[in-house]
């Protein structure tokens, strides 16, 4: 509900740039966009924009972008929204994302008063931390609902309370497992159409989609999973194999799983013997 002004300056050799075309785009917590403005800099080489900002806490960010002799320029700032300044407030910058790899959430305390003592956290109802003595919280375990509490001090005295509690933090670091088969584990087929039994499983954020290729290089598109698919083989006789690959919900790809078949397409003969 408050306004707030956003300038974007454009210099060269510390000299004013007027005319520069330049975009705005404004952020709300964990990277929703919520305005977008585009201005020419005046003869201050500023281009300023004002937007009433959501009721909304967390950190805010503005890119700015512009395009100078074909060169592309960007700049960002990151600002708190908060409702109480004369009390510590906690934000964190977690993407809401599934990630792959240990990785580390990012805590950043305002106080508008007599500023921040400590900065505090615990992960999964561990033990407490604090920021300046043990870093900021790194997530490693493979989760769906990971879960992290933090909170501030003032140099006051005064505790941020309720503590801020983020939950549904996603971290999977291993790759789906699956398998392939050709009909009902066919080792003949007499037509290039064929349907295929798949199976699939991953056991932190689930199977999304599967692909497939003849020869382990040409791929086709990656499509949603399903427990059976029509494919076709290559149209040269003899033994043909079909490749799969299987990515979960965090992009993690499984292994390549093939099955091998003999495609016979030649009439039997009767003979009078």
């Amino acid at each position: 509900g408050e306004e707030a002004l956003l300038t974007a300056s454009a210099t060269n050799d510390n000299n004013p740039m007027p005319g520069i075309s330049v975009s705005l785009q404004v952020f709300g917590p964990h990277g929703a966009p919520i305005n977008s403005q585009n201005g020419l800099t005046d003869s201050y080489g500023q281009v300023t924009i004002s937007l009433i900002l959501p009721f909304e806490e967390g950190l805010f960010s503005c890119v700015a972008k512009t395009s100078v002799a074909g060169n592309p320029i960007e700049d960002s700032v990151t600002f708190a929204v908060v409702r109480n300044s004369t009390l510590p407030s906690t934000f964190d910058n977690y993407d809401g994302l599934w990630h792959t790899e240990d990785f580390i959430i990012t805590l950043m305390a305002f106080d508008g008063e007599s500023g921040i003592s400590g900065t505090y956290y615990r992960t999964d109802n561990g033990p407490i931390q604090n920021v300046s003595a043990s870093g900021q919280p790194q997530i490693t375990m493979e989760s769906a609902n990971n879960t992290l509490e933090y909170w501030s001090i003032d140099s006051g005295g005064h505790e941020e309370l309720p503590h801020n509690i983020l939950t549904g933090i996603e971290l999977d670091k291993t790759p789906p497992n699956g398998s392939i088969l050709v009909g009902d584990n066919a080792t003949y087929v007499n037509s290039t159409s064929v349907t295929l039994a798949l199976s699939a499983s991953d056991a932190i954020s689930g199977i999304a989609q599967m692909h497939f290729s003849n020869n382990n290089l040409a791929w086709s598109d990656w499509g949603t999973f399903s427990s059976s698919t029509n494919w076709t083989l290559a149209i040269d006789g003899g033994p043909r194999t079909v490749y799969a690959q299987f990515k979960d919900n965090a992009g993690l790809v499984s292994d390549t799983y093939s099955a091998t078949v003999t495609l016979d397409t030649t009439v039997p003969i009767i003979e009078n013997v």
